[in-house]
């Protein structure tokens, strides 16, 4: 195993290959916590790291239990997922020995479930159900919530009309595959060495059966091979090449419609890579088709799950802490700026404590003992950490109530030099920020997606934002600790490990993706080259104050972005 690449004075040390061979290199118990972003097994946008197949690491019990081995005692966890595949990953983590703590969940788009929910509610329900919000200690989900998403929906009505009647063609080649199979007697498994070690299921579907659900045609070169292992005959070339011409082409219906127009502009996608659009015509729909209209198959993703476990403690929360420094989150690191007028309001609003009386109205609590009700809310601390974080938009934060809008998120106000961490809201002027209004989402951590200062030309297409990594690294470290990020991407947990006063260690398999890390570590230090006209690259040297008055970074000119 080569020596790893370091950056930024040897705070960030970069490991290129796998990740699970290059953790057995680590010594046991000496990592502080672990925060990645590990692929879903979804084949995001075609990309091979992404497939759901038995060399996918964050679906292996091996590969979690190697990050179990590596973490001390009551060191946590945070990994990001998707909702069809997190329950994979998070028996997989379990089943290495964690302790499953919450289930935290980013919501990546506005959430119509939400906004629903909430509308149901009435005056009081919403009360409640914004105090448990208020008070709660991670326990069930942290939601960042989005005003933007990728609707994968497909549209049931065009795709009624772009089908074509190719099944009972299939059907003939698929009965010709199984007669030569059953002829010579054998079965899908004698064949997958033939097709690279194929999985079995893949034959099964060239030479299925009538009963069967799924035939399918193999490509010219397999079909190559199968008459080459199955010894068939030459009757069947033409209609195999015929049925393979035509994959990918559109229904007849769908080609023969009338054309009413064509969509504006070009389509999205990430860096270099465009989403393919064949047909930008709009076509009319035939009768068939039109009764199904405005039906699809899929929602608007919106939440992307990340787990919280933790190793297991050695004994008490207390012991653990002393004497393996791990084991607790950093509440107050990552609380949430709140005025003295908020707190107040708060009281007054939703019945919690004030300065004129306790819970139900009494004058006396715990056995006739007045309490000193502006105690009960200490404004320098910052609100408890919730455990949803917004991306500020109307869209998000009109579901709350007395929410305006954007003004809750919009609201501009001076700077104030308090020293404290980066969450929006303390300690930070100019710009975006939750604001010291009584709306409710005023009272929760929020950022955007990656915008292009975090991307840093990087083309990678699931960038995480800088200033939530810096959170979320924050959170489950402790203050100069090391943090693990095995599938590093483009170095985004190296940079927020940085950032915050700590150390990392990366783990990327991908020669590009390292070009990458390698440059955003360039770019950490070189200001200019990231400082936009943007939000993130407003008021850089009060930040820098802040932060060396905290005993964090010292240079002013290195602040190109939090």
């Amino acid at each position: 195993m080569s020596a790893p690449t370091l950056f930024l004075d040897g705070k960030v040390a970069l490991h290129e290959g796998d990740c699970l061979a290059v953790l057995k290199t680590f010594a046991s118990a000496s990592i502080d916590a672990i925060v990645s972003d590990p692929p879903y097994g979804i084949a995001f946008m075609g990309r091979a790291w992404d497939t759901a197949g038995p060399d996918q690491r964050a679906f292996s019990v091996a590969f979690w239990k190697e990050c179990f081995r590596v973490l001390k005692p009551g060191g946590h966890l945070l990994a990001f997922s998707a909702n069809r595949t997190v329950h994979r990953m998070t028996v997989a983590i379990e089943d290495a020995g964690f302790e499953i703590r919450d289930a935290i969940w980013e919501a990546v788009a506005a959430d119509t479930h939400v906004a629903a929910f909430m509308a149901s509610l009435d005056d009081e329900q919403r009360g409640a159900f914004m105090r448990c919000c208020e008070n709660s200690t991670f326990g069930g989900m942290m939601a960042w919530v989005f005003g933007s998403g990728f609707p994968k929906s497909m549209d049931v009505s065009k795709a009624i009309d772009k089908q074509r009647d190719d099944a009972e063609p299939v059907r003939v080649v698929c009965r010709f595959v199984r007669a030569a199979m059953d002829r010579l007697g054998l079965k899908s498994r004698d064949l997958t060495h033939h097709f690279g070690n194929c999985n079995a299921r893949l034959i099964d579907h060239w030479a299925a059966r009538d009963t069967d659900s799924q035939p399918s045609l193999p490509t010219p070169e397999q079909w190559v091979t199968l008459k080459r292992v199955l010894t068939l005959a030459d009757s069947m070339d033409s209609e195999v090449a015929r049925l393979n011409a035509r994959k990918g082409e559109l229904g007849d219906v769908w080609k023969g419609a009338e054309i009413l127009g064509e969509h504006d502009g070009a389509p999205g996608g990430f860096g270099d890579h465009r989403f393919e659009v064949r047909d930008n015509k709009i076509r009319a729909l035939s009768d068939l088709a039109v009764q199904w209209q405005g039906f699809g198959t899929a929602l608007k993703p919106a939440l992307e799950p990340i787990t919280l476990a933790r190793k297991p403690l050695d004994g008490t929360v207390a012991a653990n802490v002393l004497k393996h420094g791990v084991g607790a989150l950093n509440i107050d690191g990552c609380r949430v700026d709140m005025s003295a007028e908020d707190a107040a309001y708060i009281g007054e609003r939703i019945g919690g404590f004030n300065n004129t009386r306790s819970i139900g109205g009494s004058s006396a609590y715990g056995g006739g003992e007045a309490m000193d009700r502006a105690a009960s809310y200490d404004a320098s601390k910052g609100r408890f950490p919730a455990n949803l974080i917004l991306d500020g938009s109307d869209e998000v934060a009109a579901p709350f109530p007395e929410t305006g809008g954007s003004s809750v998120v919009k609201e501009a106000r001076a700077y104030e030099a308090n020293g404290r961490n980066a969450v929006y809201g303390a300690g930070m002027g100019g710009g975006f920020h939750p604001g010291d209004g009584a709306g409710s989402a005023a009272r929760y951590f929020y950022t955007a997606k990656a915008d292009a200062l975090d991307r840093v030309n990087s083309k990678h297409p699931t960038i995480k934002p800088l200033d939530l990594m810096q959170y979320l690294v924050r959170l489950v470290t402790p203050p100069g600790g090391l943090v693990l990020d095995p599938f590093a991407g483009s170095g985004t947990t190296g940079e927020a490990a940085w950032r915050e006063g700590l150390r990392a260690i990366l783990i990327e398999r991908e020669p590009k993706h390292c070009i990458d890390i390698a440059r955003r570590m360039e770019l950490a230090t070189a200001p200019l080259s990231r400082r936009a006209a943007t939000v993130k690259g407003a008021k850089l040297a009060e930040r820098a104050e802040r932060d060396r008055a905290a005993g964090k970074l010292v240079e002013p000119d290195s602040y190109s972005l939090f």
